[in-house]
């Protein structure tokens, strides 16, 4: 499983109510500029692939053609894919480096970063808790049914 991180224009809280309301190209971000981002960044590479080797000697490759990676990690042994779906740029268990890459990108694209709890997500890595005084619907995480 894993925690994933999206750079979104969208409220998640709204999109998981109602994803079909989103899926015209009006607030996501587009393949289009997700591609015209990465040729702009000098430390991102668009692979269209993922590969990971496993201790067993086998190897998963995962093939999607928005798949970038993060070349600039300050830990070489660790990479760093992004990849766009629903109109959200997505990283999977993202380190603190990730985080602020995310910032990064989502300032240059006029979107947030945001859990898939639905908070938004600060440049350390820690939720932005919401104010007082919101109701618990706005609080409730969208795996939440009760």
């Amino acid at each position: 499983m894993g925690f994933n991180v999206h750079i979104t224009r969208v409220d998640l809280n709204d999109y998981y109510d109602d994803p079909d309301r989103y899926s015209d190209e009006s607030a996501n971000i587009s393949m289009q500029e997700w591609i015209d981002y990465i040729n702009q960044d000098d430390e991102m590479r668009l692979d269209g692939y993922a590969e990971a080797l496993f201790s067993n000697g086998e190897t998963l490759i995962c093939v999607d053609e928005s798949m970038a990676v993060w070349t600039q990690h300050p830990d070489q042994s660790i990479t760093s894919w992004f990849w766009l779906d629903d109109g959200m740029i997505t990283a999977k268990n993202p380190d603190s480096h990730m985080i602020k890459k995310m910032h990064s990108i989502a300032k240059t694209l006029n979107a947030k970063v945001q859990g898939e709890d639905c908070y938004d997500i600060d440049k350390e890595g820690k939720p932005i808790i919401p104010p007082e005084g919101l109701s618990f619907r706005e609080l409730k995480p969208w795996w939440k049914f009760w």
